[in-house]
């Protein structure tokens, strides 16, 4: 999960179907109407918070602090992952800020142990 992944853009129509339809394959939903209900806030609450431009991990660590029957941390992590997977094939795989910045400091680390031999 890269839980620092933004959405780039709104997501179309179509897209938000999509999605929608992803994240509640992953959500704990029973026969009862009170899940289906919770289900239904809950996606809403994570839309709202997607448009409004706020991180995987942000969404993913709202969802489980309202700690509806629906989602738990496993469910919450799932989703993550479905969110991660769908902005990487909707918008592409771009490299998180912090994957950038862990990624240039493993380089720094080479160089200096280059020059320390």
């Amino acid at each position: 999960m890269d839980t620092d992944r933004t959405i780039p853009r709104d997501l179309t129509e179509a897209e938000e179907t999509d999605l929608r339809n992803r994240l509640k394959l992953e959500l704990k939903i029973t026969t009862l109407i009170q899940d289906e209900e919770d289900a239904e806030t809950l996606l809403e609450y994570a839309f709202d918070m997607i448009k409004g431009g706020d991180s995987i991990g942000q969404v993913v660590e709202e969802i489980v602090f309202l700690e509806l029957s629906v989602c738990g941390q496993d469910e919450g992590d799932k989703i993550g992952n479905v969110l991660t997977e769908f902005y990487n094939q909707v918008f592409g795989v771009e490299e998180s800020d912090a994957a950038k910045e862990k990624a240039e400091e493993i380089e720094v680390e080479k160089e200096t142990a280059e020059e320390e031999v």
